[in-house]
């Protein structure tokens, strides 16, 4: 049975993923920083299936410890991370960003982010020689990037450059590296918007509508499914399906 982790399983793209690998049979644990509830109610939901809900907040290191930990105890064993856990965007012109606004996304997108996948490569995929790190980035990163959206931007771009950077120095030794890119999906994110902005990004999408959670964790079971065969970082932009209920 292969086994992933999925961090900020309990809403959203993360939850549909935990869902939709869970149904195929994959031995899945999740993340949640806030709302224990929520993560418990999901795996009730799926308590047919090998699922299980740890606590983790990619800012405090002794948090990403006791996670992994938590699954090597008794044997357990992990072959993908999908990193979906992120701070939500802060929406503003790029002099009124704050700088704490920049620390936030740098801090759980590249430094927690790398203690999290340095603790899975020491603890499972180096004495496997393979392991596989799913990364959830953004179209919003363009090129040309996205208006008043500089901070969540930047970290996105610096959450791949860390999955390049760790190719570079692990890839040769077994670490695999996808990253998916969706434009807007209906999930809690969007209450950073504006609603007036909102529905007007809904009137230039193709149907008039944004992603769903599920079409886009579809796309990221297909990495799971087929992880890459080189070195290379592995880029799957999610497109509108043909048709969208």
């Amino acid at each position: 049975m292969s086994s992933v982790l999925i961090t900020g399983g309990s809403s959203g793209i993360g939850a549909a993923l935990v869902r939709r690998a869970a149904g195929a049979g994959w031995q899945v644990a999740f993340t949640y920083k806030t709302h224990p509830g929520e993560a418990q109610k999901l795996v009730q939901e799926l308590s047919s299936h090998a699922v299980r809900a740890l606590p983790l907040d990619l800012n405090v290191p002794e948090t990403i410890t006791a996670c992994v930990g938590g699954l090597a105890k008794d044997g357990g064993t992990l072959d993908a991370i999908v990193l979906s856990a992120a701070p939500g965007p802060s929406v503003n012109p790029l002099w009124k960003e704050t700088d704490a606004s920049f620390l936030e996304q740098f801090s759980a997108n590249v430094i927690g982010n790398r203690n999290l996948l340095a603790a899975c490569w020491k603890t499972f995929f180096r004495n496997q020689s393979k392991g596989h790190v799913v990364a959830l980035l953004s179209l919003a990163m363009g090129p040309p990037p996205s208006a008043q959206m500089a901070s969540y931007i930047i970290g996105k771009r610096a959450l791949q450059t860390l999955l390049e950077c760790a190719l570079v120095e692990y890839g040769p030794s077994g670490l695999r590296a996808s990253a998916v890119i969706p434009t807007f999906t209906e999930t809690p994110m969007l209450g950073n918007f504006h609603t007036h902005f909102l529905e007007m990004a809904r009137q230039k999408s193709p149907s008039g509508s944004f992603l769903s959670a599920e079409h886009v964790a579809e796309q990221i079971f297909r990495c799971l499914e087929e992880p890459p065969t080189t070195t290379e970082l592995a880029l799957r932009a999610v497109s509108f399906p043909t048709t969208i209920s």
